[in-house]
């Protein structure tokens, strides 16, 4: 989710961040709540979303990419049913994304990340924009959720 929010750092000592839900009328789920809504630096952040879906699953996957504008930063996949621990560019720090119980039953859905944002040294201007797709093993669209991180002048220390 916020994937590479953590990568940023301010003079202030937190990255702030705000999301949609950008499922389609084809998606089995809605996303109703992320939280927090600011990633400090140099700390591990626990990340969590919230939703709903309409079906009954046996394994879902994940998909994601960050971007600059329109260039890509950060791509990761995985498995939602198993932990995945994905590593920032530039040692920046790292994305632990925590398995659901899998079968997952129709219904409230969460989903936990922590999140280690490190410092590093380098100027960075504008957003960061991420989007995190899930889908079922069927091939389902199960959900979807935008983030972006919004710091101007912010310093990678």
């Amino acid at each position: 989710m916020k994937v590479i929010a953590a990568a940023l750092a301010a003079s202030t000592t937190a990255v702030p961040l705000t999301w949609k839900d950008c499922g389609d009328a084809s998606t089995h789920g809605r996303i109703t709540d992320i939280a927090p809504l600011e990633i400090p630096i140099g700390a591990t952040t626990n990340l969590v979303g919230k939703g709903t879906i309409d079906e009954d699953i046996n394994s879902a996957t994940f998909k994601f990419v960050a971007k600059v504008g329109p260039l890509p930063i950060l791509k990761g996949s995985g498995n939602v049913c198993e932990d995945n621990t994905i590593k920032l560019p530039l040692g920046a720090g790292s994305i632990l994304v925590h398995a659901v119980d899998c079968p997952k039953a129709a219904g409230d859905v969460e989903l936990h990340l922590d999140i280690k944002a490190l410092a590093a040294t380098e100027q960075i201007n504008g957003l960061v924009n991420i989007q995190l797709d899930v889908a079922a093993d069927n091939g389902d669209k199960l959900l979807c959720a935008a983030l972006t991180t919004t710091q101007k002048d912010a310093q990678l220390r």
